[in-house]
C-alpha cells in the first residue's frame, strides 16, 4: 500500500485518467427532476385543488426519471468505475516507488574491517538525496491487468443488469398505479348507479309505490360501495406512493398515469390498453435463444469466468518470467552535511521465484482453478434462472391474453344483462334485487378486464426483462 500511494501521481499522469475527488452524496443528493429527463408537456408537477402537488406523468417519461435517478444504476456505474481503477494498478506496479530523504548513520565500538581485523570504532554519516527502487514482475502483471480488464466489462455488464432492473420495477409499478386508479373509477360508477337506485327507491316510497325494505337495502348497497370506494383510493395512494418512491421523489408528491386524463365514461379497452411487446406466437425455444444471447447478466458471467481464467494462467505459467528488482539511490554523503561528497549506488537483480507466489505454488495454482470452476458453476445455474424467467413470463403473457378475452366475454354479458334486468324493473316486472345482482356482476366482471389487462401488460414487460430487450414504451 505504501508503495501504491508513492507512485499513484505517475499512474494517473501515464494512464491520462486524473480526476477530481468527487463530493460525498447526501441522502437527497439527486439529479433534479427538470434534469432527469426532458418532461413532456403534461409529465409536469402542479397543484390540483384539494390535492396537493400532482405529478401527471406517462410510463416514457416515468423510465426516464428513473434512469437517471437509480440508486442500483448510479452505484453499479461507480462499482465499474472502481473496477477499472484495476487495469491501472495492475500495470503501475511496473512503474518504480520514489524515496526522498535523509539518512543519519552512527556507530560505536566493535566493527570488522572490510579485510578482516576487529577494533572499536566510533563514526557517523549522514546522507541526503533521492532513490527510486522497485519490483518487477512482468509476467503476473500481464495476467493481472488482463483479468482486471475482464473484470471490468462484467462490472459495466452488471450496470446494464441494474438499468433494466430498475426499469422492469417502474413498468410494474407504473401499472399496478393504473390498475388502482381504473377500479377506483369502476368504484365510483358503481356508486352512482348505487345512489341513483336509492334515490328511485325512497322517490317510489314517498309517492306509495314502493316499500320501505327495498329503501333499505338500496341505502346497504350504497354503503358498501362507498366503502369499496374508499378502499380503492387508499390502493391507490399507496400504489402512487410506490411510484413516487421508485422515482425518488418527493413523498408529497401524488403520481397520475396520464391515462387517467381521460374521461370518467372512457371504455375499460381504452382506458387501460393491452400492451403487446412480444406476441405469444413467438416460439419458446426462439424467446430463449434470445435471452442466453443478449442478458447482460450471462455477459457479465462470461467476462468474470474469463477474469478467473486469466488469474489461473497468471497463477500457472506467471512465474516462469524473470522478474528484476533494482534501485538508484543519488545524493551527498558525508560526516555533516555541510562537508559531503556526490554518492551514487546502483544495484539490479534478476531471478525467479520459486515457491509461495511464483513457479510451484501448488495451492494458488488449485485455488485458481477453483475458482473458475465456480464461476462456471454459477454460469449454469444463472442460465437455468433465465430459462426460467423466461419460461414463466411467456405462460403467464399467454394465460393473461385468454384471461382478457374471458372477462371481455363477461362484461359485455354483464353490461347487456343489467341493461335488460333495468328494463324490466322500470316496466314492473322485475325486482331490485334482480338489479342490484346485475350491477354486481358487471362491477365485477369490469375489475376482472382490469386485472386481466394489467396481468398481461405486467407480463410483457417481464418477457421483455426475461430476453434481454430493453423495457420501452410507445407514447
Amino acid at each position: 500500500m505504501r508503495r501504491l500511494a508513492l507512485f499513484a501521481p505517475l499512474v494517473l499522469v501515464a494512464s491520462g485518467c486524473a480526476s477530481e475527488d468527487p463530493a460525498p452524496l447526501g441522502i437527497y443528493d439527486l439529479p433534479p427532476l427538470e434534469d432527469a429527463t426532458k418532461l413532456s408537456s403534461i409529465g409536469v408537477v402542479g397543484s390540483a385543488a384539494g390535492r396537493g402537488r400532482v405529478l401527471q406523468i406517462d410510463l416514457p417519461n416515468a423510465l426516464a426519471v428513473s434512469g437517471a435517478r437509480s440508486v442500483d444504476v448510479r452505484f453499479a456505474s461507480e462499482k465499474a468505475v472502481e473496477t477499472r481503477q484495476g487495469i491501472y494498478a495492475a500495470w503501475a506496479s511496473l512503474l518504480p516507488w520514489i524515496s526522498p530523504g535523509i539518512a543519519l548513520h552512527y556507530h560505536r565500538d566493535f566493527l570488522q574491517e572490510t579485510d578482516g581485523p576487529f577494533k572499536n570504532v566510533t563514526k557517523q554519516s549522514e546522507f541526503g538525496g533521492l532513490g527510486a527502487f522497485g519490483d518487477w514482475e512482468p509476467g503476473n502483471v500481464v495476467f493481472r491487468a488482463l483479468a482486471a480488464s475482464r473484470r471490468t466489462d462484467a462490472a459495466e455488464a452488471a450496470t446494464d443488469t441494474a438499468r433494466a432492473e430498475s426499469a422492469l420495477q417502474v413498468a410494474e409499478t407504473y401499472y399496478e398505479l393504473v390498475r388502482a386508479h381504473a377500479v377506483a373509477r369502476i368504484a365510483r360508477y358503481a356508486l352512482r348507479e348505487a345512489k341513483g337506485l336509492e334515490h328511485d327507491e325512497k322517490a317510489k316510497l314517498r309517492l306509495g309505490a314502493g316499500i320501505q325494505a327495498d329503501v333499505l337495502r338500496a341505502t346497504a348497497e350504497v354503503a358498501q360501495k362507498e366503502l369499496e370506494l374508499t378502499r380503492a383510493e387508499t390502493d391507490v395512494k399507496l400504489a402512487s406512493a410506490r411510484l413516487a418512491a421508485v422515482l425518488k421523489l418527493e413523498p408529497s408528491i401524488e403520481v397520475v398515469p396520464v391515462e387517467m386524463l381521460m374521461p370518467e365514461e372512457t371504455p375499460i379497452e381504452a382506458l387501460v390498453p393491452q400492451v403487446v411487446n412480444v406476441s405469444n406466437e413467438v416460439p419458446l425455444d426462439q424467446l430463449l435463444s434470445k435471452a442466453f444471447s443478449s442478458r447482460p447478466e450471462l455477459r457479465q458471467s462470461e467476462s468474470l469466468i474469463a477474469a478467473a481464467k486469466r488469474e489461473h494462467e497468471g497463477a500457472k505459467w506467471g512465474g516462469l518470467v524473470p522478474g528484476a528488482t533494482g534501485g538508484l539511490a543519488t545524493g551527498q554523503l558525508g560526516a555533516v552535511l555541510d562537508r559531503t561528497s556526490p554518492t551514487n549506488d546502483m544495484a539490479i537483480a534478476v531471478g525467479w521465484r520459486v515457491g509461495p507466489g511464483g513457479l510451484f505454488d501448488v495451492p494458488a495454482i488449485n485455488a485458481a482453478a477453483a475458482r473458475v470452476r465456480e464461476a462456471r458453476i454459477q454460469d449454469e445455474g444463472l442460465r437455468i434462472e433465465i430459462e426460467r424467467q423466461v419460461v414463466t413470463a411467456h405462460e403467464l403473457s399467454v394465460a393473461a391474453e385468454k384471461e382478457i378475452a374471458t372477462a371481455q366475454k363477461g362484461v359485455a354479458s354483464a353490461t347487456e344483462a343489467l341493461r335488460l334486468t333495468k328494463l324490466r324493473f322500470e316496466k314492473g316486472d322485475g325486482i331490485q334485487l334482480e338489479v342490484l345482482e346485475a350491477e354486481r356482476a358487471l362491477t365485477a366482471s369490469q375489475m376482472s378486464e382490469v386485472g386481466a389487462v394489467i396481468d398481461f401488460d405486467r407480463a410483457q414487460y417481464r418477457l421483455l426483462r426475461a430476453i434481454g430487450d430493453p423495457i420501452r414504451a410507445s407514447r
